[in-house]
């Protein structure tokens, strides 16, 4: 169970993360951390409340980890600029292709350049996948991350006997 001493540094941490979604695994994160570190004082002497005051202030500011949090979760995964990525490198690679056709086939002939072409499209086309899994890994990673964290931490609270 949470002391009103770590409920209120939790929440001003997370009231400076603009992206609401991450607020849960943050608290399950801080409230993580700060029992780990309250344990180790305890186990080195120092009384349960002292010891949860000492965590908290180890963990520094709530403005400034909230600000600095923020930085790194981002409200939303904004797909505007991957898929204008995807779209640009698929008309740049469509263009290329459809180029060096017609500069073949005026030079070389007809068949000569679509053999030619057919291996810079299929380079093209490894590209613009590349690209693709890049960008989706990206949304992915964050979502397997954080699940991580949550399942790990629920698993030391389990191990150790106690409750939220």
């Amino acid at each position: 169970m949470q002391s009103d001493k770590v409920k209120k540094f939790i929440e001003q941490v997370c009231a400076q993360v603009k992206a609401e979604r991450v607020h849960s695994l943050l608290s399950y994160e801080l409230a993580a951390h700060i029992e780990d570190q309250r344990e180790a004082y305890i186990k080195s002497g120092i009384s349960a409340e002292e010891a949860e005051e000492l965590a908290v202030e180890q963990m520094g500011d709530p403005v400034q980890v909230g600000e600095e949090l923020n930085q790194i979760h981002k409200k939303k995964f904004d797909w505007l600029p991957e898929l204008i990525m995807w779209l640009i490198a698929g008309v740049i690679a469509l263009a290329s292709v459809a180029g060096g056709v017609i500069l073949a086939a005026v030079t070389y002939g007809t068949e000569e350049a679509l053999v030619g072409m057919t291996g810079i499209a299929l380079a093209a086309l490894g590209v613009i996948i590349s690209l693709i899994f890049i960008s989706v890994w990206k949304f992915t990673a964050y979502r397997i991350y954080a699940y991580m964290l949550i399942k790990d931490y629920r698993r030391k609270k389990n191990k150790t006997g106690k409750q939220e």
